[in-house]
């Protein structure tokens, strides 16, 4: 029973130092998929540009404030309707460049394919 004793305050004592038993270090963490799936999602809110941004879709606007300075907030003299006509050029911009590229890369696979034989 001493030993089992020991044994706890070893395993306490090591919790407390941060050192894990040999097969609990070796052990790889698994991070199932769906918590992967999750923290993608988080995260790519960190990803976004500026564009992707729906301002309107804000909970809180806090350059609406009195006290705030929207210099703060906007680049360039913009305020909430220049913004969202620039946004929405620039969405649109990048939208048409998206198509473009979509259009090019086609050609190029349908150019590089081998002929169809003829029937």
């Amino acid at each position: 029973e001493e030993e089992k004793g020991g044994e706890a305050e070893e395993a306490e004592e090591d919790m407390l130092l941060g050192e894990d038993s040999a097969e609990e270090a070796a052990a790889p963490e698994v991070i199932e998929d769906a918590e992967l799936d999750e923290a993608a999602r988080k995260t790519t809110t960190f990803r976004k540009a500026a564009f992707d941004i729906d301002i309107d879709g804000l909970e809180d606007r806090p350059w609406t404030r009195p006290d705030a300075d929207p210099s703060d907030y906007f680049n360039y003299g913009m305020m909430e309707e220049t913004w969202r006509k620039y946004r929405q050029s620039q969405l649109e911009l990048r939208r048409e460049l998206q198509e473009r590229r979509s259009r090019i890369a086609a050609a190029e696979a349908a150019k590089n394919s081998p002929p169809a034989p003829p029937r």
